[in-house]
């Protein structure tokens, strides 16, 4: 979960907001600032906003479920430093575009041999359309031990 990909939905109209404004969490901080201290990490606000249920009866000031009036929305990632699409195994590279590899293997020989090149490169702009157009998306679990590797 990256911070900044976390929105909060508006549930019910408040004062400040109508039901379904959708807001940064900096924004909500600000507006909604009695809800939590200066002190509250943005972590502990989120979780406190999506497992409100599962706090001592103490922890909870008000009458009212915050759950009913806010809800904690994960926006997708369309910058990842890598991802593989339709086979192929893409790498945010330093030059700001995307380089594509037949596979994390491919990607890590390029360390060791200056022969091996990226099969092509994409722009960002092109890799995020790929990301938002692809019909299934899955988070995977991929265990390596080697360090050029690791998705």
């Amino acid at each position: 979960m990256k911070i900044e990909n976390i929105r909060i939905k508006i549930l019910k109209d408040t004062p400040f907001n109508l039901a379904g404004d959708v807001l940064k969490l900096a924004d909500f901080r600000q507006i909604y600032n009695y809800i939590c201290t200066n002190s509250t990490s943005n972590e502990e606000l989120v979780k406190y906003i999506k497992d409100f249920k599962s706090y001592p009866v103490l922890k909870q000031t008000t009458k009212y479920c915050i759950n009913e009036w806010f809800e904690v929305i994960e926006l997708e990632d369309l910058e990842p430093l890598q991802f593989i699409y339709e086979g192929a195994y893409y790498t945010k590279g330093f030059d700001g575009m995307y380089h594509c590899w037949r596979s994390p293997e491919h990607f890590s020989l390029s360390f060791s041999n200056s022969n091996e090149m990226p099969l092509n490169k994409i722009f960002i702009s092109e890799a995020k359309r790929l990301i938002e157009t692809a019909k299934f998306k899955k988070q995977i679990l991929y265990c390596t031990n080697n360090v050029n590797k690791q998705l």
